[in-house]
């Protein structure tokens, strides 16, 4: 995976406030490097919330099996967190659940994905997600019931944070190259935000390789010199914007 001059910059400071600390697994969810990337949400957006609160009428309505497997799915670990105040600041309590900001993201990037494609994540046969953050992407579609393969495809600094959080889930490969398509199985490709990120040389040599037909991306308008929006206008599919961030010129979803 290559990067751009800003992931340069920040793998240096993951690998001496992260790599090389050898309590990280104590206390890897308070690290300032990890929360400023930000590798999963530390900050409440209300539009998440809304949505997750709906997504919570909604399903209490329905399968009642499905409902109880999304209130685990939505329930935050204090795993990585020496500090517990700064844990309790990022949860909150919905009907009768717990949760957090990055659940709630995730619960967004889900549903918005499912209910704009008309496909269900659980029946793709592989996910491929480009940047998967500190993993809670993977983490959340997995606790929903998703069974086949996931591969994450990440700087090896970050990979380590993902393997870290996700230790004890099986099914999942973590990867800096990009694997090879798989014509007979139907893949699902996910990157929030990180395919907006790298550079534009690699961009189309993911495009080219994985060739994806169905996606869940988000990218920001803008991101050091590159156009991201001319980049991603041949795009097909359906789009969002998510008026609530407004960092780097905006976000959107595309949905196919």
């Amino acid at each position: 995976m290559e990067k751009t001059n800003t992931w340069s910059d920040f793998l240096t400071k993951i690998i001496s406030e992260y790599t090389d600390d050898e309590n990280r697994n104590m206390s890897w969810r308070n690290k300032n490097i990890i929360t400023s990337l930000p590798l999963y949400e530390v900050k409440f957006y209300k539009e998440y919330g809304y949505y997750a609160e709906e997504t919570y009428k909604k399903l209490s309505e329905g399968d009642d099996s499905i409902f109880k497997m999304w209130k685990l799915a939505m329930y935050p670990s204090t795993d990585g967190f020496s500090d517990f105040d700064f844990f309790k600041k990022l949860t909150m309590t919905m009907g009768d659940i717990i949760t957090s900001t990055w659940h709630i993201k995730q619960n967004h990037h889900y549903f918005k994905y499912e209910a704009n494609s008309n496909k269900k994540i659980n029946e793709f046969d592989r996910i491929i997600e480009l940047g998967g953050g500190c993993g809670d992407m993977c983490k959340f579609i997995k606790n929903m019931g998703f069974t086949g393969d996931y591969t994450l495809i990440d700087l090896p600094e970050v990979l380590t944070i993902q393997q870290n959080n996700l230790l004890g889930y099986n099914g999942i490969t973590f990867t800096d190259k990009l694997p090879q398509p798989h014509t007979k199985k139907r893949t699902l490709f996910i990157s929030t935000w990180a395919l907006s990120e790298v550079p534009v040389n690699w961009r189309n040599e993911v495009i080219n390789t994985l060739q994806p037909e169905n996606y869940l991306i988000i990218y920001q308008r803008e991101f050091e010199d590159i156009s991201n929006e001319d980049w991603f206008s041949t795009w097909k599919g359906y789009r969002e914007e998510l008026e609530w961030i407004p960092w780097d010129g905006g976000s959107s979803y595309i949905i196919n």
